[in-house]
């Protein structure tokens, strides 16, 4: 359930939950409220233009301790800098119970009216956390007030939602084991990898751990101690790590640390702290770059086309979608600047040497090796500017996103298996960030089963797409260049039969020259001598106008767009024939590797991209 979700921003977010105690210590409260201010702006301070989500339970004590700082600063950062989004472990009324008559905090009641009031005034956010309890369980969870095993199960499930969702978990706690289930000591617990127990032995699948190999959504907690009332802080078995581990930058406020993992004996790149750490070093990375250049891009609502499945992260995915065609083309118009320069440098190469004896030659030297900088220079911006990447980013973020829409169109819930395989992941946390957030749709507002929609906005669609692109037949009806770029499968064959006739003109060419010089030195025959100069500029021309065809289809990669297309073609077809009936688990665990698929090949193709980049072509 979500109420008056309007968003903040269609940015990428950074997210950072919130677990902490109910009881604080009332003689330390200002000195925590002033550390949980610092702590939001250091994370503030590590993240250039992008919107920060929280993610809080709204309990009396440190959820809502948080939640009024973060008011407090996004009055001062501005309205698009910070959303708050209250993630309930059951409905209000339920929850209010647990609020009603505290010794510690006799206004609770009030204070949570009013901060829901608050959350909606300012669009806001409010999401109930499903649950997988039975319609029995869930009744007496929630007409229970003696926090027994299935209202305890309530809120482990709130709490772990929560943690799997942050990357950053932001811990008030004072280092002493949960004294019931779903305490922040089991928030810690689960986003560091260590197993949790789940009252009724019921755990819910959408939120089971990752791995003890992957870490939960990068394993980073940022430990604010915090005590109750009468108690001090228990000594704790983890490590902080160091900043440089984590690739960030400044001090951490003062008396606080990070937790990456629960193993910190060793922080080697091969440990679970060392991949961790690298990993979420590399997130922050890939973050700032989106968001950077993603801020200046417009997504135009008229031409867009919205992913099926996706409800507030519409937004996110439509400017990344904007953005990746927005630097696709203007990486390509380099590209074919490139090329040209490229070509009349060669073109010059082959006809310079004639004229060494004239002036001309002069001229067309300097030609030449001005065609030379011009290539070089465009290497340098294309290396500098990173266009190709900001493409390729922004492209694995809206697919990511979409496909995970897709998921979400056929009532899938999150898996523990990430549609990415590690190895990539590894190298692109950015792209299994945003599959998250999309992740995050599923939970505001699940849809229902409906085989039809899947089959007409998922496979119908997609297929369509994959067959357009696959068409050998020549588009007039597209301009030249549109043709290369919306056709690989035919700009493939084009380049290949051209650079092939090319070459074998050349050779023919070649073969004429050999014959004439035969003629010439070995029968005295002078016949043919006067079209030798003739025979060796088409043999060199044609040459190297293969070449040249040969170079731009490698830069374009167009047939291994192509093969990829092919091979998933031939994966939507065959699930479009298997979907008939209704969608048992069966035809949902299809769906699921369809989608794992088409983000693999989505991710092999941005590798193989990779090496085709411009500024690698020095």
């Amino acid at each position: 359930m979500v109420e008056d979700a309007q968003g903040t921003a269609s940015q990428l977010p950074f997210i950072i939950g919130v677990s902490g105690h109910r009881k604080l210590d009332p003689n330390s409260t200002q000195v925590l409220r002033q550390r949980v201010r610092e702590a939001l702006v250091f994370w503030r301070q590590q993240l250039t233009d992008t919107p920060i989500w929280l993610l809080s339970g709204m309990a009396v004590g440190a959820d809502t301790l948080v939640v009024e700082v973060a008011r407090e600063l996004r009055a001062e950062w501005g309205p698009d800098s910070l959303k708050i989004i209250a993630c309930l472990p059951m409905d209000e009324a339920s929850y209010l119970q647990d609020f009603e008559g505290l010794q510690f905090a006799p206004n609770a009641v009030t204070e949570f009216h009013a901060h829901l009031a608050q959350l909606r005034h300012d669009d806001d956010e409010i999401i109930e956390v499903q649950s997988v309890l039975e319609p029995q369980q869930l009744a007496t969870a929630l007409a229970d007030t003696e926090y027994g095993e299935a209202r305890n199960h309530l809120y482990l499930n709130q709490s772990v939602f929560v943690a799997k969702y942050a990357q950053v978990l932001l811990s008030l706690w004072d280092g002493a084991p949960s004294r019931g289930s779903g305490g922040t000591a089991d928030a810690v617990a689960y986003k560091l990898g260590l197993p949790l127990q789940w009252p009724l032995g019921i755990a819910n699948p959408a939120l089971a751990p990752v791995s003890d190999f992957d870490g939960q959504q990068g394993g980073v907690v940022h430990h604010v101690p915090a005590v109750r009332p009468g108690q001090t802080l228990a000594p704790s078995t983890l490590e902080y790590a160091s900043l440089p581990m984590t690739g960030l930058s400044g001090d951490l406020p003062e008396g606080s640390g990070l937790y990456v993992c629960h193993n910190h004996g060793d922080d080697s790149d091969i440990a679970p702290s060392g991949f961790l750490a690298q990993e979420f070093r590399l997130m922050l990375k890939e973050l700032r770059f989106y968001n950077q250049h993603a801020s200046g891009i417009e997504d135009d609502a008229a031409t867009a086309w919205p992913a099926p499945g996706l409800q507030e992260s519409q937004r996110i995915f439509l400017k990344a979608d904007a953005m990746a065609l927005n630097q696709q083309t203007r990486y390509r118009r380099l590209t074919q600047l490139f090329f040209l320069f490229a070509l009349i440098a060669l073109g010059l190469y082959e006809v310079v040497s004639n004229f060494l004896e004239l002036s001309t030659g002069s001229w067309l030297i300097a030609a030449m090796f001005a065609a030379m900088l011009g290539c070089y220079g465009i290497i340098r911006y294309a290396g500098k500017r990173e266009l190709k990447w900001q493409y390729q980013l922004a492209r694995g973020v809206a697919e990511g996103m979409r496909i995970r829409g897709f998921l979400n169109l056929s009532a899938i819930a999150p898996s523990p298996t990430p549609l990415i395989p590690r190895r990539f992941r590894q190298h692109l946390p950015l792209i299994e960030h945003a599959i998250s957030v999309a992740e995050l749709d599923w939970w505001r507002a699940p849809l229902p089963e409906n085989p039809q929609l899947i089959r007409t906005s998922w496979l119908d669609d997609q297929r369509n797409f994959l067959n357009t692109r696959l068409r050998l037949k020549e588009p007039r009806r597209l301009r030249l260049s549109e043709r290369f770029y919306k056709r690989p499968a035919w700009a493939a064959s084009v380049c290949e039969r051209w650079a092939s006739e090319l070459f074998n003109a050349a050779v023919i060419f070649g073969i004429a020259l050999l014959g004439v010089l035969l003629l010439q030195y070995g029968f005295n025959i002078d016949l043919f001598v006067g079209s030798k100069d003739t025979l060796m500029y088409f043999a060199q021309y044609a040459l190297m106008a293969a070449g040249a065809i040969a170079l731009w289809g490698e830069l374009a990669g167009y047939d291994t767009t192509a093969r990829g297309y092919r091979s998933l073609e031939q994966l939507y077809r065959r699930a479009q024939h298997l979907l008939d009936g209704e969608l048992n688990q069966s035809k949902q665990a299809m769906l699921i590797e369809l989608a794992k698929e088409a983000m693999f090949e989505h991710v092999t193709w941005t590798n193989s991209e990779s090496d085709n980049d411009l500024k690698q072509k020095q």
